[in-house]
């Protein structure tokens, strides 16, 4: 057994395996802390971009990118945007 693994066992800290998919996500300095929590969901930020865009394999990533762009026309990186929401949405 190494260090971190005995250390994690004696200050009773989770081990994730590692094949196990783990998501950070901030609550804004506690501001969503609560829905987090209590009401037991989470949000990515971009709630206009539509789940079934971002699933779909039959539109091109420059046309989602494209679609991000209209409607968050400030955001610098639509393709962050893209590459985070595929990730979650589970390709």
């Amino acid at each position: 057994m190494d260090l971190l693994n005995i250390l994690a066992e004696n200050f009773e800290i989770p081990v994730i395996a590692d094949e196990q998919r783990v998501w950070f996500f901030r609550t804004k300095a506690g501001q969503f802390y609560s829905d987090f929590q209590y009401n037991n969901f989470i949000a990515l930020g971009w709630e206009l971009v539509d789940p079934k865009l971002i699933k779909n394999q039959e539109i091109l990533p420059d046309s989602k990118k494209e679609e991000i762009i209209r409607l968050y026309p400030k955001e610098k990186r639509p393709g962050l945007i893209l590459g985070q929401m595929d990730i979650f949405h589970g390709k």
